[in-house]
């Protein structure tokens, strides 16, 4: 018979030893929610929605004939987002953009001044976008991670001038690298984006743009919330852009987030980001070259995720 210390120690020492072993297969468990790399598993589904507030600053000015002119656009937006995991490995995912109130506001001077002024409120979907994602490596916790992506948005025109949609299509690779050391995730990301030339692009900004960046991201995961932080280059690599004294600029993007980890299906985090400014020399479709900046832009969001599957 067995005494009562005896079957007291007994049992402190299986208890540490379900606790250790608890430990030990969360360190190689799947990558949850909060984690940059994740995507959802073989039969999993994840619903992202995001409202997200946006406010760009835009000005220009000509020598001759001298004019000005001022643009303050804010922006009220929500995204949807659905992933689906086809395997392990493979993910696709759909989403769309829908403007609550895009608030524009211009004042002309000068050469503009014919023009007059615009205060206009519009609203509309945009950015329809169909993407797969792949696990070249990793799919668990404490490995070495790279995903690739491929994305489509097709060009969308309506009645709102193209500042909420553009008709342009949009291709779009990345490449994740990284890895999580237990709380702390690092990784790298390369992504490409290309506009296709359309006839419909009277303003021609976007046709055959294309842009290059380069992110870094880091992020800490606490109990049960994390915070991350992400910067970024950005890039227009194609040849009219290069040739633009305005937009051969490189951007500069930095973006934190905090995030709360409400159960293993249930998500929520906020995020800003912030994007350097632009001044420079540029021209017009008519060939009229003027000075212009660009204010920085700040843009916050806040955003839901649920998973559902096993």
């Amino acid at each position: 018979m067995r005494s009562p210390i005896r079957k007291l120690i007994l049992c402190v020492c299986l208890v540490g030893t379900n606790l250790f072993a608890i430990e030990f297969d969360d360190a190689k468990d799947e990558l949850d929610l909060r984690s940059p790399f994740y995507m959802p598993y073989a039969g999993d589904w994840v619903a992202r929605m995001q409202a997200q507030y946006t406010s760009q600053n835009f000005s220009m000015n000509l020598a001759f004939p001298q004019g000005s002119k001022s643009a303050q656009t804010d922006d009220y937006s929500s995204i949807i987002t659905l992933v689906y995991g086809i395997t392990d490995r493979i993910s696709m995912a759909a989403s769309t953009k829908y403007t609550l109130a895009q608030e524009y506001n211009e004042t002309n001077t000068g050469a503009f001044a014919a023009k007059g002024d615009e205060h206009s409120t519009k609203s509309g979907f945009a950015d329809p976008t169909i993407s797969v994602t792949g696990r070249l490596w990793g799919t668990l916790r404490d490995e070495w991670t790279l995903n690739v992506a491929a994305a489509f948005t097709p060009g969308i025109t309506d009645a709102n001038n193209f500042r909420i949609s553009t008709p342009n299509n949009r291709f779009a690779t990345s490449v994740l690298f990284g890895r999580n050391f237990n709380n702390i995730t690092l990784g790298i990301q390369e992504s490409f984006s290309y506009y296709q030339d359309s006839a419909v692009d009277s303003t021609n900004q976007k046709n055959g743009q294309q842009t290059l960046a380069s992110a870094l991201v880091a992020q800490y995961d606490f109990f049960s919330f994390y915070i991350q932080a992400t910067g970024a280059i950005i890039n227009f690599v194609d040849a009219r852009s290069q040739s633009d004294g305005l937009r051969k600029q490189p951007l500069g993007n930095f973006g934190a987030t905090f995030g709360v980890e409400c159960s293993e299906s249930l998500l929520f985090s906020a995020n800003f980001s912030w994007t350097t400014g632009l001044q420079g020399q540029s021209s017009l479709p008519s060939g009229i070259n003027y000075s212009a900046s660009a204010k920085p832009t700040m843009v916050g969001t806040l955003a839901i995720l649920y998973k559902y599957g096993e």
